[in-house]
């Protein structure tokens, strides 16, 4: 397919004819919003072809495309094998109703293998990811896109990386011992509708809790005990900074566990699952070297407690969230979150609400408290393939703390394309 450079949608250049568009509203940024929509509803071939367009010219095509083979390989290696694979790509694409923010276009892939024994089993998860570029939606406003540069070296360049590796083994059917590189967030604070990025919710104050200071991938294990009733209990000790929490965001730093300003990060939690029912809660604390905001230049440890609670009856559901963190270090204080989700078999929509309070004891300038919507519509093509539609309204993103950012208010709108295997 011939692709047309000009179709990057710009105020000056376009080859659509937007002569005839009349002036929506005053407010240029919200025009900017309804000329992406017009050109998407007037003709859907060009703008389709803009999407793509926007695709092949992404920083690393190389990447891209080396993910797309790892996945490909994975759907064929998956045939008879006796190791379990599971893969996944997802291609996004948001725009910002700020003209100073440039449009983005994003790309992931994950393969997840599992071999499996009689007492145990051992998990590899490889993860590659696009490049963050400075002046785009993600960079602009991080909480709009939970899937954006999940894998990058230390100059926020895209690449394919091993993200966890680790070994489970069971002891009496209902304990398990997880030790390894591994995501703890992963396996404490999860939601049926409100944690993956990639076919849930895009925002990342509907994936994950920001008041709790997970660690990247980190080395560490993690011990859970099924209980009788649906209860289970829940330790965790690891290293504070995993592969992105470093400056170097290399192995070799993952590895020294002596370095200056490393820690613990610790956490233990209960939940009960019964029926319709989740129910979790939790308490962590994280050791690393945090400068308290008091301008004293001491160094304090961050700590916290949160909860989830979701309900499911049939093709509905809800979930909320609350979370604390210590104030002194922490620029979330407190979090407050609600969903919803209504999945059909061929399709799924979803709505929700975040609040997140800025710390109270931040020396430097007031912040202001965050709040994030989030709406999604989703079709699912095949059994493999989802398209899902996304509009975010963030107001005081970052807790307009950079005053680098021309307004902290934006409407986001997205498309994400998501194959699974």
């Amino acid at each position: 397919m011939a692709v047309n450079a000009n179709l990057y949608l710009s105020e000056s250049e376009s080859a659509l004819d937007d002569s005839k568009l009349l002036a929506l509203s005053s407010n240029k940024n919200l025009d900017r919003l309804l000329n992406l929509l017009y050109k998407a509803f007037r003709d859907p071939p060009e703008f389709i072809t803009y999407l793509l367009n926007g695709f092949l010219n992404m920083k690393f095509p190389k990447l891209l495309l080396a993910t797309n083979c790892l996945l490909l390989s994975g759907y064929a290696y998956a045939n008879g094998s006796p190791v379990d694979i599971s893969t996944s790509g997802v291609l996004i694409y948001q725009t910002s109703n700020n003209s100073a923010v440039a449009d983005e276009f994003s790309a992931s892939g994950d393969i997840v293998l599992q071999k499996g024994y009689t007492a145990g089993g051992w998990l590899v998860h490889i993860e590659g990811s696009s490049s963050l570029e400075p002046d785009e939606v993600s960079a602009a406003y991080p909480e709009a896109n939970g899937d954006a540069g999940s894998a990058l070296d230390s100059k926020n360049q895209g690449r394919i990386q091993l993200s966890e590796l680790y070994y489970s083994h069971y002891f009496f059917n209902q304990q398990k011992l997880s030790v390894g590189l591994i995501d703890i967030s992963g396996l404490f604070e999860q939601s049926r509708i409100a944690s993956d990025e990639t076919t849930q919710f895009l925002g990342a104050s509907f994936t994950a809790n920001p008041t709790i200071a997970f660690p990247d991938y980190t080395l560490g294990a993690v011990y859970e005990n099924q209980l009788s009733n649906g209860i289970q209990v829940a330790a965790a000790i690891a290293s504070s900074n995993g592969i992105a929490d470093n400056p170097s965001r290399s192995y070799s730093q993952l590895l020294s566990l002596d370095d200056k300003g490393k820690g613990i990060f610790s956490v233990v939690s209960a939940s009960w699952q019964q029926q319709g029912w989740l129910i979790r809660a939790g308490a962590w604390i994280n050791s690393s070297d945090y400068v308290t905001f008091d301008a004293t230049n001491e160094n304090a440890s961050n700590y916290g407690v949160y909860s989830l609670a979701g309900y499911q009856l049939n093709n509905h559901a809800i979930n909320f969230r609350f979370g604390v963190a210590n104030p002194n270090v922490s620029l979330a204080q407190t979090f407050t979150s609600g969903s919803y989700s209504y999945d059909a078999t061929s399709y799924a929509l979803g709505v929700g609400i975040g609040w997140t309070q800025a710390s109270s004891e931040y020396a430097e300038k007031v912040l202001k408290d965050m709040t994030h919507f989030d709406a999604y519509a989703q079709y699912r093509l095949s059994q493999n393939l989802i398209v899902t539609t996304d509009i975010q309204r963030i107001m005081n993103s970052g807790f307009a703390l950079y005053d680098s950012l021309s307004s902290h208010d934006a409407t986001i709108l997205g498309l994400r394309l998501t194959w699974l295997y």
